[in-house]
């Protein structure tokens, strides 16, 4: 995800098995550089059920929320050699993330992927080429929107997609489609669907109760999905579903935040399945084709709707669920996103990772190894330095990582987080010891030790997701925090919490001007009671009395025409001149507006307003010279603040570019992020 914090922003991007390592790759002169190992999050990943050393990864940037109205974005890779090398096959599709892959176990050529917003596309030529289906299952909430797909296996012309609060079903290999809802309630987050392999007209759905849905369970169609009934774990918010394909009636659940259930009668009853298991969240299930009381888990320790801590990895059965076993070391301590068998050789295991890409073990699970050849390519970029060493440099990628040589070397320090999705950082400027970390699903850490050890703060705050964060540079006990509110249909709005004891207590303060979501909070370095927040769909805000009041500061800024009564503006961040505050940046569809009145006035400026502007950073020493990113447009530079732009790609061979972030020690070295992967540019 990308958030602004502090003087930089937030580019998470990767990490490796060892704690400590090294880049030796320098950054071109003049000329971008592919930057860091390969890898990336995993969203889908399927194998070729007859040639199985054919396998499709969808892989996504790791921005994974929708920000302002902008799905993720993401590609589609395919590997002919069992994932020693990958490529890139999106012809047809567009840049967006890649929620589901799903093969045509009769005529594998024949491949379905469903993308963000619930739109699926199809390949009848091995995911060369790809071309619209013609259907979408939707949602009032865009997020819940994610498709998931599943053949007859009797009859593969019928095939059936359920995401949303939708589910559809094509009988004539998905030329056409109807929709199929009768027994389902309105309020539902469809999450997961499974058939069963010997009576087909058998089908379970799973439901998570991502906010503001509160339905969860499971619901059970008899009839090919014409009516439905539910199937029990009304509690459970179940977002991964396996059956036995020898004995169809066993059914495992995977849920967020409530472990793994299983049910030997067709999901009429349910019981706990969780004997060994240190875990909650559990995002993939997998079970032996050959030997199903073989079954594996991936869990996603505090990564989902809960956000409780925990730890990530794989689990094994070999009982039926009955007892489990980690899977040790887990090679990417990462988030387990994807887990697929080889239907020939079932001791060949990929684990898909947020971050850190795709594993494989060929020893069901003993050992892993990375299989990212071809993936994009990520890298670790600088975003804090102590102010009194400036040798000791911090960022965040799958977590917060650490350097005391500048750069050259980096550590994990990640002991005491309940996550490694992380949405800000800053050093106390007065005790650089002192550290706080915002996350994505946990809430707010501090640490007093330099990242020795983390702590969660304010574990009381209403705050779902995306944290956001900005401390008082003079007064640095005063932290301000917002992000999206945890309340039924967003409550009073925006949160807004203030703390002046470094974190300890809260008070709760009122925003106004509705929406529901804060995407970056900025603190105005020379008058600290003076901050700026974007609202998603709101624009910009201002308070001058330490966030007391806010009002709005929108004039001159573009509203969008094609959102409800055109009333939404759309801000995707912005940036304040450290060295003359009253001078802010905001991007927005139409290009980038500047305001050189503490944001009381706005006017587009330059000559980006043909370009979507997806990203900004400030020279921290040449305010004056300011980095673009843009969508499809790659890199722009401005030496005379804003007024003119000039394009910088030179080496860049992806233009869809989410980030730019500036090297705080080395400003002439900037980092773009792009879907192809990080790029580093030495300017010197």
């Amino acid at each position: 995800m990308v958030m602004k914090h502090g003087f930089t922003l937030v580019i998470p991007i990767v990490m490796v098995i060892a704690t400590s390592f090294l880049w030796p790759a320098a950054a071109g002169q003049n000329v971008w550089t592919s930057y860091g190992p390969e890898g990336g999050t995993v969203t889908a990943l399927a194998v070729d059920p007859q040639t199985p050393t054919v396998l499709y990864a969808g892989i996504k940037d790791s921005r994974s929320q929708w920000s302002e109205g902008i799905p993720p974005e993401g590609r589609l890779y395919k590997t002919a050699d069992g994932g020693r090398s990958w490529r890139a096959t999106y012809t047809g599709l567009p840049n967006t993330e890649i929620t589901g892959i799903f093969i045509n176990p009769q005529t594998p050529t024949i491949i379905y992927v469903s993308v963000a917003g619930g739109r699926i596309f199809k390949s009848t030529d091995g995911g060369e080429t790809w071309a619209g289906s013609g259907v979408t299952v939707s949602s009032v909430y865009p997020a819940l929107s994610i498709a998931k797909i599943a053949f007859d296996p009797q009859t593969q012309t019928t095939i059936y997609a359920a995401g949303g609060n939708s589910i559809v079903k094509g009988t004539d290999g998905g030329s056409t489609w109807r929709t199929l809802r009768a027994g389902l309630p309105d309020d539902v987050g469809v999450s997961s669907i499974a058939i069963d392999p010997k009576t087909p007209t058998t089908l379970y759905i799973g439901l998570s109760s991502f906010r503001p849905a509160r339905i969860r369970g499971i619901f059970k169609s008899g009839d090919g999905g014409e009516t439905w009934r539910r199937a029990g774990l009304t509690e459970a918010a179940v977002v991964a579903l396996a059956i036995d394909p020898q004995v169809s009636a066993t059914l495992y659940a995977g849920t967020d935040g409530d472990s793994v259930f299983k049910s030997t009668d067709g999901g009429d009853t349910w019981r706990p399945s969780r004997e060994g298991l240190s875990i909650e969240n559990v995002y993939a299930l997998a079970i032996d084709p050959q030997k199903p009381m073989t079954l594996y888990a991936g869990f996603a320790g505090a990564w989902g709707v809960h956000g409780a801590p925990g730890g990530r990895g794989v689990f094994k059965s070999i009982d039926g669920g009955v007892t489990w076993r980690a899977l040790d070391p887990d090679p990417a301590n990462s988030v387990v996103s994807a887990l697929i068998i080889d239907p020939h050789s079932p001791a060949t295991l990929y684990m898909g990772t947020e971050i850190t890409g795709i594993f494989k073990s060929t020893d069901g699970g003993v050992s892993w190894r990375a299989v990212n050849s071809g993936l994009p390519s990520l890298g670790i970029v600088p975003r804090a330095i102590d102010p009194q060493r400036p040798n000791v440099v911090y960022s965040l990628a799958a977590g917060v990582f650490k350097s005391t040589d500048g750069g050259g070397t980096w550590r994990a320090i990640n002991m005491g987080l309940g996550t490694l999705r992380m949405t800000g950082f800053v050093v106390d400027p007065k005790t650089p010891s002192t550290l706080y970390v915002g996350s994505h699903g946990s809430g707010l850490f501090k640490s007093t030790d330099g990242g020795m050890r983390w702590r969660a703060i304010g574990t009381d705050l209403k705050i779902w997701y995306y944290v956001t964060f900005a401390l008082d540079p003079q007064t640095p006990t005063t932290v301000y925090a917002s992000g999206l509110s945890s309340e039924d249909n967003c409550g009073g709005g925006v949160p807004m919490f203030k703390s002046t004891d470094g974190g300890e207590n809260w008070r709760a303060l009122h925003v106004g001007g509705g929406g529901c979501m804060a995407l970056s909070l900025v603190i105005d370095p020379k008058s600290p009671t003076t901050l700026y927040m974007v609202i998603s769909g709101k624009g910009i805000f201002k308070s001058t009395d330490g966030a007391m009041t806010w009002r709005e500061t929108n004039v001159g800024l573009v509203r969008d025409e094609k959102s409800q009564a055109g009333s939404q503006i759309y801000v995707r961040g912005l940036k304040i001149d450290p060295n003359t505050p009253t001078t802010l940046y905001a991007f927005q569809s139409g290009g980038v507006f500047k305001s050189t009145d503490g944001g009381d006035t706005w006017r587009l400026h330059g000559d980006l307003s043909n370009l979507k502007a997806f990203s900004l950073a400030i020279d921290p020493q040449t305010t004056t010279t300011i980095y673009a990113g843009t969508s499809g447009s790659g890199v722009f530079k401005s030496t005379d603040g804003g007024e003119s732009w000039r394009p910088l790609n030179m080496g860049l061979t992806d233009l869809v570019v989410w980030g730019v972030a500036i090297d705080p020690k080395t400003p002439t070295t900037i980092y773009a992020s792009t879907v192809g992967g990080v790029f580093v540019l030495d300017q010197r």
